[in-house]
């Protein structure tokens, strides 16, 4: 494996872990910031996973579970990511890896921010 190759795998593996951790602290926020919330509820800690996900089930439900932060590579999922013909170039997947990364840690900024601002609130 060349080493633009293991960027790209690297860079696909960060963006899979912070997917995950976004729709953790998503469906925290959600839950915090129902009206349904019970006493207890404020009681609830932040979990984030020990290591990286395993990818193939992360990058599995991705249809499913798309996210308006999240850049969708169709020919990414669906062609073998080893493959001999790559469809885009190294150069283009570390770009838009890197687009995805950004857009993840603006959103967890951005969740944080509405957690806290609404912890202030109560």
């Amino acid at each position: 494996m060349d080493g633009l190759t293991q960027k790209v795998v690297t860079l696909t593996h960060k963006v899979d872990a912070l997917y995950e951790i976004i729709t953790q602290l998503t469906n925290q926020v959600s839950d915090h910031l129902s009206p349904e919330e019970t006493p207890n509820s404020s009681d609830k800690t932040i979990v984030f996973p020990p290591s990286l996900p395993n990818v193939p089930q992360t990058r599995k439900g991705l249809s499913q579970q798309e996210h308006k932060d999240i850049l969708i590579d169709d020919e990414y999922i669906e062609t073998s990511y080893y493959s001999q013909e790559p469809s885009l170039t190294a150069d283009i997947q570390i770009q838009r890896l890197t687009a995805q990364l950004t857009a993840a840690y603006n959103r967890i900024a951005a969740l944080e921010e509405q957690l806290l601002s609404k912890r202030i609130h109560f």
